[in-house]
């Protein structure tokens, strides 16, 4: 949410703006990743963690968020991606990640955007960017 300020006469009015969805639309095909464009809220069990490939975080997408969640039809497979840039979402949790603490796992809402969806038949994931809270 944005706070603008608007001065009219001795008062000032504060007028908020919010940030509305755009479902992921299809982008371009490029090797084995379906590109997508969007900005979308999702609910699901989120994952962090840190190992010795570094710091990663990933989130399975609750049923309602699920649809939200670019898949062919006849998927029938867990809506789940990991972040691309999972140190943002940890700063702006604000959770330590040090020697004694290498992972959280809890529920929450965010806001995510661009979505690539990996079309190959291997061990590689889904990878979306996380936007705010």
């Amino acid at each position: 949410m944005k706070k603008l300020g608007l001065a009219i006469g001795v008062f000032t009015v504060s007028m908020c703006t919010f940030a509305q969805e755009h479902a992921f639309k299809f982008k371009a095909n490029q090797e084995s990743h379906a590109y997508y464009e969007g900005l979308v809220k999702v609910s699901g069990q989120l994952e962090i963690a840190k190992d010795e490939y570094g710091t990663w975080a990933c989130m399975h997408v609750d049923q309602p968020s699920a649809s939200k969640i670019p898949r062919p039809k006849g998927d029938e497979r867990n809506a789940w991606f990991c972040f691309s840039n999972p140190k943002t979402l940890i700063q702006q949790l604000a959770l330590p990640l040090n020697k004694s603490v290498c992972g959280y796992t809890g529920k929450t809402t965010l806001w995510i955007e661009d979505y690539q969806r990996n079309l190959a038949q291997n061990d590689d994931t889904d990878y979306s960017t996380f936007s705010r809270l």
